[in-house]
Parts: C-alpha cells; sequence; structure tokens
C-alpha cells in the first residue's frame, strides 16, 4: 500500500489491526454461529434419543406382555388337550365304574342259594 505524505506509518498500523480485528471478529461470530447450530443439531438428537429409548423401554413391556400371553395361551392349549384325554379317559372310567356297579347290582339282585327239590330223594330222619 503505497503511501501518501499525510498517512503516517502509525495510521497503516492501526488501519491493518482494525482490519484484523474486524476479520476475527467475523471469524468469532461464524464460530458462534456454527456453535448456535451444532449446539441446537445436538439438542434435537438428544431428545430423539430420549424417545426413542423411551419407545424402546415400552417396546420392551409390550413383548414381555405378549411372551406371557403365548406362555398362558401354550399352557391353555396343553390344558385343554389334557382335558381331551382326561375327558376320553374319564369316559371309559365312567363306563367301567358303571359295569362294576352293574355287575354288583346284578349280584345283589341274584338269589344267595338255591334249592331244588326232587321226588327222588328221601330226606332220612333219624
Amino acid at each position: 500500500m503505497p503511501l501518501s505524505p499525510a498517512t503516517t506509518t502509525a495510521d497503516v498500523i492501526s488501519t491493518e489491526s482494525h482490519l484484523r480485528q474486524a476479520r476475527l471478529i467475523l471469524e468469532y461470530q461464524e464460530l458462534c454461529d456454527h456453535y448456535n447450530v451444532s449446539l441446537s443439531h445436538l439438542q434435537t438428537l438428544t431428545n430423539e434419543l430420549e424417545l426413542i429409548r423411551q419407545e424402546n423401554a415400552d417396546l420392551r413391556v409390550a413383548n414381555s406382555e405378549l411372551v406371557k400371553l403365548i406362555s398362558l395361551s401354550s399352557q391353555a392349549a396343553m390344558m385343554q388337550n389334557q382335558n381331551r384325554a382326561f375327558g376320553i379317559n374319564r369316559d371309559v372310567a365312567i363306563e367301567i365304574r358303571n359295569n362294576v356297579h352293574n355287575v354288583e347290582r346284578e349280584r345283589v339282585t341274584l338269589l344267595k342259594s338255591i334249592s331244588v327239590r326232587s321226588s327222588g330223594y328221601v330226606k332220612k330222619l333219624n
């Protein structure tokens, strides 16, 4: 920069210093703007992360409840199959019991002794 007679070295140094300060102020402002944008983005991501964590916790609870329901359903199905088998076995057992009771009833209704009279039988008297 050519020096004019009215410009002194002190003026040049002062002007360069002001320009350097203005450049630093602009760089600082850009850094502050970048920091604010980054901070805002970080806060948004932090909020999203918290929402995802909450959703994950809710899904774990729902999954646990579904596992319990599936377990209960499986147990109910097994019990139903056992009851069906028990029902068939019970029906057979009832039928056997009834047959036994019928035989006992028949035994009760049968005579305990039978006497047969024969004309050829003569009772000896002493």
